[in-house]
């Protein structure tokens, strides 16, 4: 089974229209990466010190489930991402049909299915 990765989706936001325009892959110093994922903290204050210089903000977090469903589990849920405006995960539980699902998550650990559309 592989590890779980992460990374983050930068781009900008206009009013309900999200634009992701890039992805940055972020290293996971986790202990336990095949089941957890925890970003190096130097490669995540760098990335919000440059996103801004370019123009952009951090509108996303994305990380994979490799054996389980794209639902956030209680350890995803005990963070602080809910100040990131989207949560991004991608199961590979099937993996000849991987899941992608955003969600957004929230500071009293809840958190709702974005049923968004992927444009190119």
């Amino acid at each position: 089974m592989p590890d779980e990765a992460c990374g983050a989706l930068l781009g900008i936001q206009r009013s309900m229209i999200i634009d992701i325009q890039q992805f940055i892959p972020l290293s996971n110093i986790a202990i336990h990466r095949k089941t957890a994922f925890r970003i190096d903290e130097r490669e995540w204050i760098q990335l919000l010190f440059k996103g801004p210089a370019n123009g952009r903000q951090v509108l996303g977090l994305i990380h994979s489930h490799p054996a389980t469903s794209a639902t956030p589990s209680s350890a995803d849920l005990d963070t602080l991402w809910h100040t990131i405006p989207t949560q991004w995960i991608i199961s590979f539980a099937d993996t000849n049909n991987p899941v992608l699902k955003a969600f957004r998550f929230h500071i009293d650990g809840t958190y709702e299915d974005l049923n968004w559309r992927i444009r190119n």
